[in-house]
């Protein structure tokens, strides 16, 4: 169980049903801190139980980077416990599917305030627009809207950045509805 006991005023939940990553990013410490992903924890083992609302946030680096059975799994507790979840880490938007789209319409994703529908994802560099934009037509199939997404966008590790390009990508969300959110 974690302690929240030098949190006397946080009522929500969070942890990680997983930890790891299935990708290798130059950038990011995860793979080489946590190693490939793997499952950790179920909703309930995070969940603080009783009279604390069911308002989960996971921390996990890539909820749908676990095995198959465990995210779908985790899926499920959250839509039986009527749990609300902010995946505030931020889902991989590049390898979004039909699958992972699907089950994301089927729980009540919220920001980290839980007042707002919202998707945190990441646009960190040009070259991964058309992957970007693929993974978004996927949500929007699934009934998705742009303005449930806030995107993290990695501002000054790409050598080849100028500002043009990183104009480029913010206006190229908010010209369509996705709130961008620069992270240099």
């Amino acid at each position: 169980k974690y302690d929240y006991s030098i949190y006397p005023e946080f009522k929500n939940s969070i942890g990680f049903t997983q930890r790891g990553c299935r990708l290798k990013c130059p950038f990011c410490v995860v793979p080489k801190k946590e190693g490939k992903n793997r499952s950790v924890n179920t909703i309930y083992d995070i969940w603080r139980g009783g009279r604390y609302p069911k308002k989960m946030h996971l921390l996990d680096n890539d909820f749908f980077g676990q095995p198959e059975d465990q995210w779908r799994s985790r899926i499920q507790e959250l839509k039986d416990g009527k749990f609300r979840v902010c995946f505030s880490q931020g889902i991989n938007i590049r390898m979004i599917n039909d699958d992972v789209a699907q089950a994301l319409t089927e729980i009540e994703y919220r920001d980290t305030k839980f007042k707002t529908r919202r998707l945190y994802t990441a646009w960190d560099n040009l070259g991964d627009e058309k992957r970007f934009f693929d993974g978004v037509k996927i949500l929007n199939k699934h009934g998705i809207p742009n303005k449930h997404l806030m995107v993290y966008m990695l501002i000054g590790y790409d050598k080849k950045e100028t500002w043009d390009r990183i104009h480029y990508r913010f206006n190229k969300m908010a010209e369509c509805g996705i709130l961008p959110y620069p992270m240099v």
